[in-house]
């Protein structure tokens, strides 16, 4: 309770302990929430509030509202050869015993490896069911599908997987994923997909009939609304698309590339409510030296994680001596730690 209290006043008065600390609440608070609302004890009374909320947005037509527990959902691709195996999907080992870089490269990781997706609820409509599914982040982020298939191989591959995927590039692997059409053998279904990284949820609604649209747009504001009781903000996505503490920067001259969140190729142009170091403590706040002494040590290795070429990795390091420059850090408080992060990269 004090968290929720803590996170809700920092809506009003801007973020007096700081941006990392802020989102590290809220993920424990988003955490809680779900343990209480979306467990067997909580789950009745959650339908209820959603079922409420959706009649006071005069939501129409109105859906059938039908909770679920975890129920595992099983996308029509792993009906027959993929087994749920520690938070992913994978197809029979004996399928992916030296599978070509080139294969990957050209139909994506899916074929081997798909995320495990939950059913939150059901969504009953005349002709239609539509379910809310709930998933583990994808490959940007710690516990995303690179992450957990290293993690959790078979002790005797884990040597053999991590070379093979430092053989090639991570987006080039997700981009097939992503950009081919679905196979018409495959009939189309819809659904609600959601995915949260700390305070971050990311929503995607995928073959919704026409005429559902409006109720199921709806839906997601609804539900995390009874879900956390967290005044909620909408952030839409234009050429840079911000994806877990990513950026994807899609543009005619450069291409599709990757920076850090918050960090763009115009640094000088943003205002200065635009750059990340807006979001970091000034000096003269108490904590600011313990916070940002930590903090950017993690940026240095973000900076190199979240790149695919070196003017990238470069960009993102730019930002950080810009911000610190910015907001005139004493050297005491990072210069040597950022060395050592760095030291620690190579």
């Amino acid at each position: 309770f004090v968290v929720g209290c803590l996170i809700l006043s920092q809506g009003q008065g801007g973020v007096p302990i700081g941006g990392p600390l802020s989102a590290q609440l809220a993920d424990l608070w988003c955490v809680w929430r779900e343990m209480v609302c979306l467990g067997k004890e909580g789950l009745q009374d959650f339908q209820i509030s959603v079922v409420q909320g959706l009649q006071a947005a005069g939501v129409q037509p109105m859906p059938t509202v039908t909770m679920a527990h975890d129920d595992l959902f099983m996308p029509l691709s792993a009906v027959h050869d993929m087994l749920p195996s520690s938070h992913m999907w994978a197809a029979p080992r004996s399928q992916r015993v030296g599978i070509p870089v080139r294969a990957v490269l050209s139909s994506g990781l899916e074929r081997w490896w798909q995320p495990l997706q939950w059913v939150v609820a059901w969504l009953s409509f005349p002709g239609a069911e539509i379910p809310l599914l709930r998933m583990s982040l994808w490959d940007g982020a710690i516990g995303g599908r690179l992450h957990t298939i290293a993690k959790h191989a078979v002790r005797c591959d884990r040597h053999s997987i991590t070379t093979f995927f430092m053989s090639f590039d991570a987006v080039q692997a997700v981009l097939p994923d992503i950009v081919q059409p679905r196979s018409p053998a495959v009939a189309p279904f819809p659904y609600v997909l959601m995915a949260r990284l700390k305070d971050n949820v990311y929503i995607l609604c995928v073959d919704i009939p026409a005429r559902y649209v409006p109720s199921v747009r709806r839906l997601p504001e609804v539900f995390l609304d009874c879900l956390y009781r967290v005044p909620l903000k909408w952030e839409p996505e234009g050429p840079v698309v911000a994806w877990c503490c990513s950026h994807i920067l899609c543009g005619p001259h450069r291409g599709i590339g990757l920076l850090r969140k918050g960090v763009t190729w115009d640094l000088m142009a943003k205002g200065p409510e635009q750059v990340e170091w807006s979001k970091w403590l000034p000096k003269t706040a108490l904590n600011a030296r313990m916070v940002m002494s930590a903090y950017l040590p993690s940026l240095a290795h973000q900076s190199v994680w979240h790149a695919t070429t070196l003017p990238e990795v470069l960009q993102n390091f730019r930002s950080i001596f810009m911000g610190v420059g910015a907001l005139d850090y004493p050297d005491a408080w990072w210069k040597q730690t950022l060395k050592s992060a760095i030291r620690t990269l190579h």
